[in-house]
C-alpha cells in the first residue's frame, strides 16, 4: 500500500483484490480467445473449432462470416512471469502468439452509436475502442485494478476502488482530494478579528 498527505488528507492506494471482470459491462466488442491453460472469454455463441482450421487467418474468416463482424482484431498473448494481452504482436516467439480475436458485429456498431451506415470513419473509432478493450482486459489480467482512500484523523471520508491503472488512481485520488480540501476551507468560517 502507498500512502500520501496531501493538503492535511491521508490518501492510500493498494491493489484492488476484487475487482469486477471488465467483460461484464457489455462492452462494444466480444473477445473470442482460445487457450488450454487459461480460462478466457468466448463471448459469440457456437464458435468453431480452432483444430478443424489450418491457422489463424482460415479461422478468423470463418468467425467474420459467421457474426458478421464488421471489426476485427487479432489478440496476442504473452506467458511468461505473469499473463498479458494485446491487438499487436509480442517480439518473443518462444512465449508469445495469438490466442484469438476481438470483434464488433454490424447490429452492435448501429445499436452502440444509433447509425444506419458504417463509415470508414466510425470503422477506426471501433477499432480504437476495441484496443482500449483489450487494454483493460489485459490491466485485468495482471492486476493493474487499484482502490484508494482519503482519510483524516483515522476517519475514511471518500474511497473508490476498481481503478484501472496506478497512475490514474492516484490521480483521481489527489483530485477528490484537492475538492474535499477546498470545500473544507469555505465551510470553515472566518475568525472575528
Amino acid at each position: 500500500m502507498e500512502s500520501e498527505i496531501r493538503a492535511g488528507y491521508k490518501i492510500e492506494v493498494e491493489q484492488d483484490l476484487c475487482p469486477i471482470e471488465p467483460r461484464d459491462y457489455e462492452p462494444l466488442g466480444r473477445m473470442v480467445l482460445f487457450h488450454k491453460q487459461y480460462d478466457l472469454p468466448k463471448e459469440i455463441d457456437n464458435i468453431p473449432d480452432p483444430a478443424s482450421f489450418s491457422g489463424w487467418d482460415e479461422l478468423g474468416e470463418a468467425i467474420r462470416k459467421q457474426t458478421q463482424a464488421v471489426v476485427m482484431l487479432d489478440v496476442y498473448m504473452y506467458d511468461h512471469s505473469g499473463v498479458t494481452i494485446r491487438t499487436t504482436p509480442f517480439s518473443c516467439p518462444w512465449d508469445s502468439g495469438q490466442v484469438g480475436f476481438i470483434l464488433a458485429r454490424a447490429e452492435d456498431i448501429r445499436k452502440e452509436y444509433k447509425v444506419k451506415a458504417i463509415s470508414a470513419k466510425l470503422k477506426a473509432k471501433v477499432e480504437a475502442m476495441l484496443e482500449s478493450e483489450v487494454k483493460e482486459y489485459a490491466q485485468y489480467m495482471e492486476g493493474d485494478i487499484w482502490q484508494w482512500a482519503i482519510s483524516r484523523d483515522g476517519e475514511i471520508i471518500e474511497s473508490c476502488g476498481g481503478t484501472y491503472g496506478y497512475d490514474e488512481a492516484l490521480k483521481q485520488a489527489r483530485a477528490m482530494t484537492d475538492i474535499i480540501a477546498h470545500e473544507h476551507a469555505a465551510s470553515v468560517p472566518a475568525l472575528a478579528e
